[in-house]
């Protein structure tokens, strides 16, 4: 028999709370869901099994979305993964949904409601939660512990190693590219304190011999007013001296 609860905490994908139809989180036998005729994508095989592999380590997160008479409306990648798992690795399946697969049920009926039925596969393929950097971390650090692997410089695992990446790929719907970033964050850029240092004590070395000229220069008013600036500039770049200094240190420390 099929468990169902009421629930408004959860929402399927592509769909906000402010448009969502009345649905109830459920749990039924995998072969009550009947697989709809209208489909807006091909199934992807290696999706397929890719899908098949992350629910197996980290169970299902995102659960199928039928109707109210078990028809599926969205989650076609999803239902024929958990068919794989049935299939080729029947234990875990049975561990992993013991009293049925949890699905979303929407409050309507597929073969009357065809529009609205549609609508609901369209937004769920073109839009998806956007996880963040630090939870993709996460799942990336969960699929590794259930024995998936990652090579940072590309390609696919040695022997039978299972790969990570299509299996994140199909979880957070993001490119190889994307993830690669994300998993491996450019360095910040360094700056250059120590040579900008190296500059600004050449410069006051420079300024310095120059004011020690002027000096053997006379008392002419216009002498004097260039000592003035020069002082000041001096002082300008002493503080600004300082000031990276105290930066690198910090840096080193």
């Amino acid at each position: 028999m099929a468990r169902s609860t009421s629930s408004t905490a959860g929402q399927p994908a592509g769909q906000t709370p402010g448009e969502a139809l009345p649905q109830a989180r459920d749990r039924i036998r995998l072969d009550q869901i009947v697989r709809g005729t209208l489909r807006t994508r091909d199934l992807n095989a290696k999706h397929v099994i890719a899908l098949a592999e992350s629910i197996a380590a980290l169970g299902l997160i995102h659960p199928p979305v039928v109707d109210r008479q078990n028809r599926l409306l969205a989650g076609a990648h999803r239902l024929a993964a958990l068919g794989w798992l049935e299939a080729n690795a029947h234990l875990r399946f049975q561990e992993l949904f013991p009293d049925g697969v949890p699905v979303w049920r929407m409050d309507l009926n597929a073969d009357s409601d065809v529009d609205l039925a549609l609508a609901v596969e369209i937004s769920e393929n073109e839009q998806r939660r956007d996880y963040l950097p630090a939870e993709i971390l996460k799942l990336a650090e969960r699929l590794q512990t259930a024995g998936f692997r990652y090579a940072a410089e590309g390609g696919r695992p040695k022997g039978d190693d299972r790969p990570l990446m299509p299996a994140l790929e199909v979880i957070v719907g993001k490119s190889v590219r994307q993830l690669r970033r994300i998993l491996h964050p450019a360095a910040p850029k360094k700056t250059r304190t120590y040579d900008l240092v190296s500059e600004l004590k050449a410069f006051l070395e420079q300024t310095e011999r120059l004011g020690a000229r002027l000096v053997e220069a006379g008392e002419l008013a216009e002498v004097a007013a260039l000592k003035a600036e020069l002082g000041r500039v001096n002082r300008m770049t002493g503080r600004a001296l300082e000031a990276l200094q105290g930066a690198g240190a910090v840096a080193r420390g």
